[in-house]
């Protein structure tokens, strides 16, 4: 669809709020840039109020966000601050950099919860390969459950103490009680493996306790403790390596994101600024509104425009009970042709743009009707240079008429390629002839080569018909399409039988009252497509009920007569067409016979005066068949795109996006009218 229709440009409802003193300024340059569609706007709503303190909480937990992350740096860090900064997309920058960082933290604490686990593991397992060091000499060919060891009978525990204390532990033992092995740790410490009797154990779990000793916690694993020892060391080593990396990539990390930090910082500063000033507007009453909407694609701009006069403003985007206008969006050779959409209606918001298929329509119709090269080129000359200097238009600057401008002009173009295909050329024609070839009105026994016969009223008038046809079915399956996306069902039954309907009905009526075939049709294959006719007919009248409740019952015959009036209604190509090459081809040959009559009735000077009057006469009557013809042209080309091909799916009831714009045009125009005395 995007060939032959276009969807308008997408819209955003905003709503600038700014301090009461920066109004006009911010007016004034949102007029100059021409970007929003404004609506009418009472107090300040709640909503917007609400707003602005939900941008303070965001900046607040963004420099809650950073103060955690600069607490990582345990040094403070100078970062040169290379990014630029847009003011114009602040609102947006703090919402990423928030998410930003929010991440970075949470990564952070990732890495910071794993060096301290790391940490931790590796303090524990160094703890005990220091304990394992001594005991290693006395016990290495024990197993590593006996140094806490809890049997029917005897127990073991090994503990570790400050040496001082060590002397009075020991004679306050029970007598059962003895120390197996016993060695100096340094550090003011030594361990100790103790051996004893169940019977006193709790005893001697008191005097630990009164000694202030710790019992070395050891896995109570069957295997030596010489390999338990090698074996710490290895994952010792491993560990370390492991917390070297991840101390790395936090380093690493950290180095990354500085500069980010310090981007962030700036705009939570500035952010924070803008926000507060306006909060501080709005406390005193001294903030003020500006609402409408602006084009999507625009919205940078709107941010950057506000920018240059002000920093203090926050626009919020929000939906919008408003209807919304409608901003059209074609390609630039397109654009003239919105001039004919909107005088049959604005489309609206969300209904297609009906502006390309109208521009090849009227080409194509335009030219068809004013098929003359010379007039085509004619045309062009006197819109672009002529027109203006003839008082007939009062203001030849206005934008109404530089577009009717710019659309004349490509009609002239289509006339002109549609003349050369024609072999028309204001009335007279390239010809063959029994004596060769010439440059005469086409009639005769002469060939006119030529890819559109135009010349031959009955191929002119089949030509006509087809254009119509296909112009007909081409509405039907626009509606067709939108009766599929509006899921309307009623819409879509009734085109579908439309089609259906044609495509066996008119072979079978050309066959059944024309006894004319589009291809050998037999009885049987006949009744087939009778059957079909009568399968799209009945879809039409229960497609048209469904849409239209009880008078579709009448309404459907509309459906299907109005399909061949409307198709019969192209014929009017071919009227005018004819039409403007006959006046031409008249009005030359009158102008020629003029001539010879003058220099039949005196000799010499007959000859001059008849080739000025003829010439007089020619430009006239040309003038006058152009004039018509680029008048009769243009209102039929309406007439067929307004009446036998929107309606059929095409509304226009939207209203067109008008920005608020400052128009300083180089020309007005005064006066004209009596003065009164």
């Amino acid at each position: 669809m995007g060939i032959l229709l276009s969807t308008p440009e997408k819209v955003t409802y905003v709503r600038i709020l700014l301090p009461k003193d920066m109004k006009d300024v911010a007016i004034a340059s949102l007029q100059e840039a021409g970007l929003i569609h404004i609506e009418p706007l009472g107090k300040i709503p709640d909503e917007d109020k609400k707003a602005l303190y939900n941008e303070r909480t965001l900046v607040q937990e963004l420099d809650n966000v950073l103060k955690t992350l600069e607490s990582f740096y345990e040094v403070p860090k100078d970062i040169e601050l290379k990014a630029e900064i847009s003011l114009a997309t602040l609102p947006q920058t703090v919402r990423n950099l928030l998410n930003e960082h929010k991440k970075n933290y949470s990564t952070l604490s990732t890495l910071l919860n794993n060096q301290e686990r790391l940490n931790e593991e590796l303090s524990s397992i160094r703890k005990q390969l220091k304990y394992l060091t001594y005991l290693l000499p006395i016990m290495g060919d024990n197993l590593l459950r006996d140094l806490n060891y809890e049997g029917r009978i005897i127990y073991s525990i090994t503990v570790i103490g400050k040496t001082s204390l060590f002397p009075s532990f020991t004679q306050s033992l029970p007598p059962d009680v003895k120390i197996y092995a016993e060695s100096n740790v340094g550090d003011g410490e030594t361990i100790a493996v103790i051996v004893g009797l169940h019977p006193s154990k709790d005893r001697v779990l008191q005097l630990i306790h009164k000694f202030k000793m710790e019992i070395v916690r050891l896995p109570p694993l069957s295997k030596p403790l010489k390999e338990y020892f090698n074996e710490l060391k290895e994952k010792e080593e491993n560990i370390a390596k492991e917390l070297k990396e991840a101390k790395e990539t936090f380093s690493s990390l950290l180095n990354i994101i500085a500069p980010d930090i310090a981007l962030a910082k700036v705009i939570r500063d500035i952010y924070r600024d803008r926000i507060d000033a306006l909060l501080n507007a709005l406390a005193g009453d001294y903030l003020i509104g500006i609402e409408g909407w602006v084009p999507e694609p625009e919205m940078q701009a709107l941010e950057e425009t506000l920018m240059r006069v002000t920093k203090t403003y926050f626009i919020s985007q929000m939906k919008s009970e408003k209807r919304p206008p409608t901003k059209l969006k074609n390609k630039k050779p397109v654009r003239p042709f919105e001039l004919i959409t909107k005088l049959y209606g604005v489309p609206s918001y969300r209904e297609w743009d009906p502006t390309p298929v109208i521009m090849y329509s009227f080409m194509v119709f335009f030219g068809t009707m004013f098929a003359d090269a010379v007039y085509g080129i004619l045309t062009f000359i006197l819109v672009k240079y002529v027109l203006e200097k003839t008082g007939l238009v009062d203001n030849p600057y206005s934008e109404g008429y530089q577009t009717l401008k710019k659309l004349l002009l490509t009609l002239s173009i289509s006339s002109t390629v549609f003349g050369v295909l024609s072999n028309t050329f204001a009335g007279f024609s390239i010809v063959r002839t029994s004596t060769g070839w010439t440059f005469a009105p086409a009639g005769g026994n002469a060939f006119v080569p030529s890819l559109l016969a135009f010349t031959d009223p009955i191929w002119f008038l089949k030509y006509a018909l087809v254009v119509g046809l296909l112009h007909i079915n081409l509405s039907h399956a626009i509606s067709l399409v939108r009766g599929i996306k509006d899921k309307d069902l009623g819409r879509t039954i009734t085109e579908a039988g439309i089609f259906i309907g044609e495509l066996f009905g008119i072979p079978y009526l050309l066959h059944s009252i024309l006894h004319y075939d589009l291809f050998p049709l037999s009885s049987s294959l006949a009744s087939v497509f009778l059957y079909g006719s009568l399968g799209g007919l009945f879809l039409i009248i229960a497609g048209t009920v469904k849409s239209s409740g009880g008078p579709g019952v009448i309404l459907w015959l509309f459906s299907v007569t109005g399909l061949l009036g409307d198709v019969l209604s192209y014929s009017r190509l071919a009227g005018l067409g004819l039409a403007t090459y006959m006046m031409a081809r008249s009005f030359n040959s009158l102008s020629i016979s003029i001539a010879q009559s003058m220099e039949g009735m005196i000799p010499i000077i007959g000859l001059a005066a008849g080739v000025i009057v003829a010439g007089f006469v020619m430009l006239i009557m040309n003038l006058i068949t152009i004039i018509f013809g680029v008048i009769g042209a243009f209102v039929h080309s309406l007439r067929l795109c307004f009446v036998e091909f929107l309606p059929k799916w095409y509304e226009g009831d939207g209203r067109e996006f008008n920005p608020l714009k400052a128009v300083l045009p180089k020309h007005i125009i005064i006066g004209g009218g009596s003065a009164k005395t």
